[in-house]
């Protein structure tokens, strides 16, 4: 059950690129529909997941099809669509009945008029106004920009086929229309961020204060090279094994060895070097052997699926989690990451509060919730009905 509102209502600017684990994952579980779509941090941009513009079905009273839920600097936010958009949010969670419903608005903290002026406010609000600076600076995104990155995104995510890309848009709620329009306003947003928001490098207090809160927990590990052999080739395996056992010169083997023998392209020309840990993504069984190797130790013999491998550790880095990391001391693969990092949390912070800036210096009129909306339940007889707003 969430408990924080942040994690319900999300800002319709980002989209896959951001963070490609987690949309992959949505993708391949075909997201509960739209609600992962919604699962951003409140009210910043280059955010996880792209909020969806919700346009099937109707949980409005028909005499409010056409009602206007708010104007934002005179642009109208229609009833429908905020209805529609919260509809698809409580079938994606699964809370058909209005009791289900009730406790999980005020689980969180919401009623349905403080979770509609949040929708209207940091979903449709945050629309207009990106639309409209990016109008007045001049910035525009053709049809080319936009099918570039679609086509992109389909390729990390593995849809090549047109009837695989279609099948993953309709199980998330999107006709194509649609999604090109998301994408649309994510270049757009991310022309204007460009012109708009000028960040300089991080300063070195920014980079210590960040180091100390994260550099022990997340930037520390271990540096491997690995050896990896067709799975029917374990007798060149064993043979290169016992070699590299025999050896005075256990580095300089091994690399050599891995050049001539590894059949992973992208590591043997480096010498069998897969980098530190804690900026990989590695299988159980490398990370299960890694962690058991002290720098300058190597692995026997590990079956894997895809064959078999040799793993040396290389190098550590683990400093104390109460001491003040020394960012000299940092090696120079994980401090490059680090940078980016706080580049990129600093940019992130300078977004953040130029998209304030909009929002404060817009006329967003919001309008009486009317009567007759099927997410407006009681919640009196819930056991958070005091915590609702």
């Amino acid at each position: 059950m969430l408990s924080d509102k942040q994690t319900i209502v999300g800002s319709p600017l980002g989209h896959p690129r951001n963070n490609q684990t987690e949309r992959s994952e949505i993708m391949q579980q075909k997201a509960r529909a739209q609600i992962a779509l919604l699962l951003s941090v409140l009210l910043t941009l280059g955010l996880t997941g792209i909020a969806t513009l919700v346009g099937c079905g109707s949980s409005t009273a028909k005499s409010q099809s056409a009602a206007v839920a708010a104007t934002v600097n005179g642009t109208e936010v229609l009833e429908s669509d905020v209805s529609d958009y919260i509809t698809t949010l409580r079938s994606s969670y699964g809370y058909e009945s209005d009791e289900d419903w009730a406790n999980f608005l005020a689980s969180a903290g919401y009623s349905a008029e403080t979770l509609r002026e949040d929708i209207i406010k940091n979903y449709y609000a945050q629309m207009i106004v990106v639309r409209q600076a990016a109008e007045e600076a001049g910035i525009t995104v053709d049809s080319t920009a936009v099918d570039n990155e679609i086509a992109s995104i389909r390729s990390a995510y593995g849809y090549e086929s047109d009837e695989d890309w279609a099948s993953i848009l309709e199980s998330s709620g999107y006709t194509e229309e649609q999604y090109r329009s998301d994408i649309e306003l994510s270049l757009l947003a991310d022309n204007l961020m460009g012109i708009a928001v000028s960040v300089a490098d991080p300063t070195q207090e920014e980079l210590q204060t960040y180091a100390d809160a994260n550099v022990a927990t997340y930037y520390s590990g271990k540096k491997s090279s690995q050896i990896l052999f067709k799975s029917d080739d374990t007798e060149t395996a064993q043979t290169v094994l016992a070699e590299l056992q025999q050896s005075s010169n256990l580095s300089k083997d091994f690399s050599a060895a891995a050049t001539v023998h590894s059949i992973d392209a992208i590591s043997s020309g480096d010498g069998g070097n897969r980098g530190w840990d804690c900026l990989n993504t590695f299988s159980t069984d490398y990370s299960d052997a890694l962690g058991a190797l002290e720098v300058g130790q190597m692995s026997g013999l590990i079956e894997s699926d895809d064959g078999y491998r040799i793993i040396l550790c290389t190098d550590a880095y683990a400093p104390a989690a109460a001491e003040s990391i020394d960012l000299t001391a940092i090696p120079a693969e994980i401090y490059a990451q680090l940078l980016i990092d706080v580049t990129s949390e600093v940019t992130s912070t300078a977004q953040n509060v130029y998209m304030q800036g909009l929002l404060s210096a817009a006329d967003i009129v919001i309008n009486p919730m009317p009567d007759g909306l099927l997410y407006d339940v009681d919640l009196s007889a819930t056991d958070d009905s005091e915590s609702a707003q």
